[in-house]
């Protein structure tokens, strides 16, 4: 019986479809990582008046957008409401 199943490793793929597979994944833990920093930050600055509801909310309602536009967004939105 032929096996069509091969298990292969990254070093049998070309490095154009390595880059196709892996890039949803490092775009997916870079937003994460500055997620998570904007909260720590956020958090920090506003203490116990912090509702990590509203947070969300602040982070979802736009929908997606490049992380560097969110940043600016919610630093601009910081600082007209502090």
């Amino acid at each position: 019986m032929i096996s069509f199943c091969k298990i292969i490793s990254a070093g049998d793929l070309p490095f154009s479809l390595l880059a196709a597979i892996l890039q949803p994944a490092s775009s997916y833990k870079t937003g994460v990582m500055k997620i998570r920093e904007l909260r720590g930050k956020y958090q920090r600055q506003l203490g116990n008046k912090f509702n990590l509801a509203a947070f969300y909310y602040e982070l979802l309602k736009d929908g997606i957008m490049p992380l560097y536009v969110m940043e600016a967004k919610w630093r601009h939105g910081f600082e007209n409401n502090n």
